[in-house]
């Protein structure tokens, strides 16, 4: 859109191609009317835009407001979810003196949805995690910083303070083990681990002083809706040796 600046109120003077393209149904309601009269009636957050374009005006200088719903109709007339990201822009004449405000709509509709996408897909991620009976954790970063640990792997870690440190700072016993070994290849690599009765010496459950359990562990790497690595999941199961079965039997029993 382009406004005229030097009436009160702005007047829209005329359409850009991309405009006519997606709401040509509007053209003759909006040309010539008031910038506010139309914003009013059409944008819940018309004071956004009065703001921004009061800005431009006494700065001289270009002015991006946070991103705005504004739903559109498609083909069959049924209005869909869209959001764009507008930039008012001053355009000067010959003279240096402010003949337009050039106010451009960059539609952003895809990347938002993705975002809510991913973050409903995250909330719901870490709600399971959350109320999981077995202890999970995710690891981030090539120094496996804890960015979440449920209840159960926090009690089975001594009731440790977890969130914020390295897997290293937070269990300093595990240096000397393979654990460190193990996650990093999968950070490397992208391939899972999972391994069975894996022996791990550290303060477990209140104790004072460590001892050795043995764990199936499986480090899954988690990826983003759009592919990007996050981190990597950690789930541990104690195994009660006592009451392993033979390899055979386990076998019939999964059958």
């Amino acid at each position: 859109l382009i406004f005229c600046p030097d009436s009160t109120p702005l007047t829209i003077g005329e359409f850009i191609v991309e405009l006519l393209r997606v709401e040509r149904a509007r053209k003759e309601v909006i040309l010539g009317k008031s910038s506010f009269q139309f914003l009013l009636s059409e944008c819940a957050d018309a004071e956004v835009f009065s703001k921004s374009f009061s800005k431009v005006i006494s700065t001289g200088r270009p002015h991006r407001t946070n991103v705005q719903r504004y739903d559109i109709t498609n083909p069959d007339g049924v209005y869909e979810e869209f959001y764009w990201s507008p930039l008012s822009k001053p355009v000067f004449n010959e003279a240096g003196e402010l003949e337009y405000i050039l106010h451009i709509a960059e539609n952003v509709t895809e990347k938002i949805l993705s975002e809510k996408k991913a973050a409903t897909a995250k909330n719901n991620f870490e709600y399971y995690l959350t109320n999981a009976a077995g202890p999970f954790a995710i690891l981030t970063g090539r120094k496996f910083e804890f960015t979440f640990a449920n209840a159960a792997y926090v009690e089975l870690m001594n009731g440790r303070q977890l969130v914020g440190k390295t897997l290293e700072e937070a269990v300093p016993e595990i240096r000397d083990q393979s654990f460190i070994l193990l996650l990093q290849q999968v950070y490397d690599t992208g391939i899972p681990y999972h391994g069975t009765e894996i022996p791990e010496t550290a303060l477990f459950d209140g104790n004072t002083e460590p001892s050795t359990r043995n764990f199936n562990l499986s480090y899954q790497p988690c990826k983003d809706l759009n592919g990007y690595f996050m981190g990597i999941l950690s789930q541990a199961c104690e195994i009660d040796k006592n009451d392993l079965l033979s390899l055979e039997n386990r076998k019939e029993y999964i059958e």
